[in-house]
């Protein structure tokens, strides 16, 4: 790539076809410099070159082409030092040179000298000055190549990046050699980035965080700067700093059990602290404050011994009989003025645990009593409460599970059968034929045939409350078209008259007649019939969303949510409406007992679920008392 020999000879070419430099005296100078000069130029034997350079520079000392071209002579000779002295003797001279090439090539050979003889800071000077002068671009791309690599052995990988791509654009030829070495400077200027994030992290403190970046570089170049010798000491910086978190943690455990009273843990901890770390802070200090602490605490210990004892042997024959209220008595008395005597806090602690057992036994025992005899006599609303209660507090109780889950049977085949009852009744041909013969008078608008059809089927189905209100609706549609009617005959029959009492009636009925269009109670009741409880819910959801001013769409969202069995929050929140506003429903003792159900499980104590409790008992006796 390198093309300094060609230099060599072009220059020597120019120098023949150059004119001669003028005289600093007179013309024979000059000439007799300008023959030497082409003599050495014409020979073929170095040393005679020599001769024939230097006669011409015993001339003309500033004769630059004989001196740069003695220079080239003596690189041949690998005299790189005389070499490099008359190069530079040439760069010295050269103002006087018109030919810019030749200078170009002065430049470019003293900054080669320059590079063998190590002064690289001259080398970059030289280069940049030589590239300056370029105008030839495979030149200037050779320029930009030395230039590049330069810097990128002196890791200066940016400013190489710079000139290597800068000579690949000028020098397209050779571009998988400065793709080669663009590859090198890219991945020197990665690592020199992780290498400053290192020296961040470690000057932070990051010593966890260093190590990781410096080992990153090392896997991928090992040599690179100081990274081989990094990755130990951070190992010890590391080590250290985790020994001194590990004296820390201990220290702060040993003030811990201190400022617990724990005399003993604490003299154990500020020992071991000691031996393995030395004077570490304040810890021989703290040491000897625990030490006399624990001196204290032993002499009251010693004087309370003898006056507790009674007390405490007192405690122990009453657990030992069972007597938990007599051993809890005795030992809270010595706890309360010498809680750190023996083992007093354990004890009552085992002493508490076991009266409250007791206690527990009792309750469950009465309550799977109670529960036991409601679930004979029939009355298993009640039965299913006190079981409950039991079962929370002690499920393995006797049979107390089996019994819960038999009252449960039960209590479901019978909602089954009661739900069934409050549900609209499901539709016959005969009341489907009536029910379709309604919806198409009331489309149009035919009112009179429409409360005909209706007031068959309310006979038919005197409970359904769809059926009512739509009756109720169509009454007073027919109603207004009469009166209407009645208005317009009277009137002289002007049509303005006709218009607005149509206009009229037609404001009025419309929205019925937009409801019935859609008919969801009709698909409501179809899915009840197949027995699809919860897309029949769903229209009764929306319905109740548009309308929540219709308080009856709740008891029969809660009959449709009975039937489908559905204890959700969604359809506890539907019961305890119905229960909240006192709405007309035969299901209301079972819905008491769901809700009452859920608050128990809750642990509800406010009002309204002490009253349902209360209203879901008093359902159990009146059951009780009609069986009777």
């Amino acid at each position: 790539m390198l093309r300094h020999y060609l230099i060599i000879a072009a220059c020597s070419l120019l120098t023949l076809a150059a004119p001669a430099v003028e005289a600093d005296t007179d013309d024979s100078k000059s000439q007799r410099a300008q023959h030497w000069l082409e003599t050495g130029l014409h020979e073929r034997n170095p040393q005679k070159k020599i001769t024939a350079f230097t006669r011409a520079l015993e001339i003309d000392p500033d004769f630059a082409e004989a001196a740069y071209n003695l220079g080239l002579v003596y690189k041949q000779q690998q005299d790189y030092a005389r070499a490099e002295q008359f190069i530079a003797r040439a760069h010295a001279n050269a103002a006087a040179i018109t030919n810019e090439e030749l200078k170009l090539a002065i430049l470019y050979e003293l900054a080669l000298a320059y590079k063998r003889s190590n002064k690289l800071a001259q080398y970059e000077q030289t280069l940049r000055s030589a590239k300056a002068l370029t105008h030839e671009r495979e030149m200037g791309g050779t320029i930009a190549f030395e230039l590049g690599r330069l810097l990128y052995q002196q890791d200066r990988w940016q400013e190489a990046l710079v000139e290597l791509r800068e000579g690949e654009r000028l020098y397209p030829e050779q571009a998988q050699t400065f793709a080669n070495l663009i590859r090198l400077a890219e991945n020197g200027a990665a690592l020199q980035r992780l290498y400053l994030a290192a020296e961040r992290a470690e000057r932070e403190g990051k010593l966890q965080e260093a190590k990781n970046l410096y080992a990153q570089i090392a896997e991928q170049n090992p040599q690179f700067k100081n990274v081989d010798g990094k990755l130990p000491e951070l190992d010890g910086k590391l080590q250290k700093k985790e020994a001194e978190a590990a004296r820390l943690a201990q220290y702060q455990r040993a003030k811990d059990f201190e400022i617990a009273g724990n005399w003993e843990e604490a003299i154990n901890s500020y020992e071991n602290l000691l031996k393995n770390a030395g004077d570490f802070r304040d810890a021989r200090k703290r040491l000897r404050f625990a030490l006399k602490q624990l001196e204290r605490r032993q002499s009251e210990a010693r004087k309370a011994a003898d006056e507790w004892a009674p007390l405490y042997d007192e405690g122990v024959q009453a657990f030992t009989r069972k007597n938990w209220a007599a051993a809890v008595r005795a030992f809270e008395q010595i706890a309360n003025s010498a809680p750190n005597y023996r083992d007093v806090r354990k004890r009552l602690a085992h002493a508490r645990e076991a009266q409250r057992l007791e206690s527990n036994e009792a309750e469950v025992e009465r309550y799977y009593a109670d529960g036991a005899a409601a679930y004979a006599v029939g009355d298993l609303h009640r039965a299913l409460v006190l079981l409950e209660h039991g079962y929370r507090l002690n499920p393995n109780y006797k049979n107390i599970a089996t019994l819960l889950a038999n009252t449960n049977n039960q209590l479901e085949q019978r909602r089954t059968t009661v739900i069934r009852e409050t549900v609209p009744a499901a539709p016959t041909p005969q009341t489907d034929a009536l029910y379709s013969a309604a919806l198409a008078a009331i489309e149009q608008q035919d009112w009179r045939n429409a409360v005909a059809a209706l007031e068959k089927l309310q006979q038919d189905l005197p409970a359904d409350q769809e059926i009512n209100q739509l009756l109720a609706e169509v009454r007073v549609n027919l109603s207004i078209t009469e009166a209407n009617s009645r208005r317009v005959s009277a009137s002289t029959g002007s049509t303005s008259v006709m218009f607005i009492g149509g206009a009229v009636t037609g404001l009025l009925l419309l929205p019925l007649f937009g409801v019935m269009m859609f008919s969801p109670m009709a698909r409501a009741r179809f899915y009840l019939l197949q027995g699809n409880y919860n897309a029949a819910a769903r229209i009764y959801e929306n319905r109740l969303a548009s309308r929540p001013n219709r308080v009856q769409l709740y008891s029969m969202l809660a009959s449709i949510y009975l039937l489908a069995g559905r204890k959700d929050e969604t359809a506890i929140k539907i019961y305890k409406t119905v229960l909240q506003l006192n709405l007309a429903t035969r299901n209301r003792d079972e819905i008491n007992t769901i809700v009452a159900q859920a608050y128990l499980s809750e642990g509800a104590k406010d009002t309204d679920a002490i009253k349902i409790l209360e209203d879901a008992l008093r359902a159990e006796v009146r059951n009780v008392h009609k069986k009777r």
